[in-house]
């Protein structure tokens, strides 16, 4: 899976809009930025890989919608670069 693929599987897994992903992050202007991770348009900094990781984990954790599947085949965005 691709970062881009990656990116929009999980952010659609967890039935979150790229706003809203972005406000999980604590950086709601990223949303534009999401857009173009999820198209290929350009590659997320090592920092914001390293935060959508930790949101990622943080929600499925949290079982924000019962994700215990999802967890256990999770691939973190930082071992796809």
């Amino acid at each position: 899976m691709t970062i881009p693929q990656h990116i929009k599987f999980h952010r659609e897994l967890l039935r979150l809009t790229q706003k809203q992903l972005a406000e999980a992050m604590g950086k709601p202007r990223l949303q534009a930025q999401i857009c173009h991770y999820e198209h290929g348009n350009f590659k997320p900094s090592k920092k914001n890989v390293d935060l959508l990781d930790k949101t990622f984990l943080k929600l499925m954790t949290e079982g924000v919608i019962g994700l215990s599947k999802g967890m256990e085949h999770y691939q973190p965005l930082s071992s796809l670069t």
